[in-house]
């Protein structure tokens, strides 16, 4: 088993009353970090050919949508309550913990916030989120040749998505939508493997790129380090 460690930003929204079809107000942004836990087991030996990069695009469909489930949190803070939740892709919010109405949900938490000052300067903009693709990271041994080993995966930011200051049920739906439509499918097909070579030879190729039969890879990048 292997550990992939995440950024995550919580969005903190207060419940407002008199602002017409608008529910939610963001009064607070705290940056934090997660992670999952994730069997390699079989991915872990790859000869990076057509097959392995099915294989690459099976974890990357099983694993991309939990990363960006651990990335994004909005938390929404009303009468009865804090209540943490995590988009998914059913177009949903899924609520994971709840906690006082008044609580600090930076209290022992890693990370910074934003405080309402700051907040301010955003009054009449949306704020930016960048979704994650995952980067796979291979080497190769001297003494078995064309065979490359799993040694470890990284979130990468690849698509932004529009975070509004001021939230409406219609709003809070077009979110989770594109969140869980367009947007998840340019994580997955954003993927890449950075392949180190036994030579010194060092390329990172999209995923999406190695599965064709009839030609070969065209590396995004490659460089030779001594």
């Amino acid at each position: 088993m292997q550990t992939m460690e995440i950024p995550t930003t919580v969005y903190i929204y207060r419940e407002i009353k008199g602002y017409g079809e608008y529910v939610y107000k963001l009064e607070q942004i705290i940056n934090k970090k997660d992670s999952i836990t994730y069997s390699h087991d079989f991915i872990e030996k790859n000869y990076l050919n057509e097959s392995g990069m099915t294989q690459l695009e099976i974890f990357n469909r099983i694993y991309i949508p939990e990363v960006n489930q651990k990335a994004l949190k909005f938390a929404f803070r009303c009468e009865s309550g804090l209540y943490i939740c995590s988009p998914t892709p059913y177009g949903r919010l899924d609520i994971t913990g709840i906690l006082d109405k008044d609580c600090d949900y930076n209290d022992g938490g890693s990370g910074g916030g934003h405080n309402n000052s700051d907040l301010l300067l955003l009054s009449s903009s949306d704020l930016a989120f960048s979704m994650y693709t995952v980067i796979h990271d291979y080497i190769e041994t001297r003494n078995n040749n064309n065979v490359f080993y799993h040694v470890g995966t990284s979130p990468f930011p690849c698509t932004p998505i529009f975070i509004p200051t001021w939230v409406s049920n219609k709003t809070l739906c077009e979110i989770l939508w594109e969140w869980g439509t367009c947007k998840m499918d340019v994580a997955k097909r954003e993927s890449m493997v950075v392949v180190r070579c036994a030579t010194g030879l060092t390329t990172v190729k999209k995923i999406s790129d190695g599965r064709s039969q009839k030609k070969k890879w065209k590396p995004l990048l490659a460089a030779n380090y001594c």
